[in-house]
């Protein structure tokens, strides 16, 4: 982990050089660059926390990456949309319908997945 670790600690320095340029001199890169730096260093949370809780308690520490966090943590952590996916082709390609090509599947796929309220009824 320790590896990890650096690779992303030397990725993130790769990134700040690139766009220091591009952030308003308004020393948001200094806070962002300390306030990371910070992060970095802190021991790692145990995996049976729960993430939203102990950002929700960093919030105040680290204003700058906490929205950040917050867009990368809340990640759907299930499979059950894929295996929906699946039983809904299963349903549309039949004995029947065994000539569709997978652009028309696709299509279908995606009209079965719109909402009834979008249909304008």
């Amino acid at each position: 982990m320790a590896n990890g670790g650096s690779l992303l600690r030397a990725h993130h320095n790769e990134l700040l050089a690139s766009q220091e340029a591009q952030l308003t001199p308004s020393g948001i890169a200094d806070d962002i660059r300390i306030e990371l730096s910070h992060y970095l260093k802190r021991p790692n949370v145990p995996s049976d926390r729960y993430p939203l809780a102990e950002w929700s308690q960093m919030k105040a520490v680290f204003p700058n990456i906490y929205p950040v966090a917050m867009k990368n943590i809340s990640m759907l952590a299930t499979s059950v949309p894929s295996e929906r996916l699946f039983s809904q082709s299963g349903q549309i390609i039949t004995k029947q319908r065994n000539r569709l090509s997978g652009k028309h599947v696709n299509q279908l796929l995606f009209l079965s997945s719109v909402d009834e309220e979008l249909w304008g009824r």
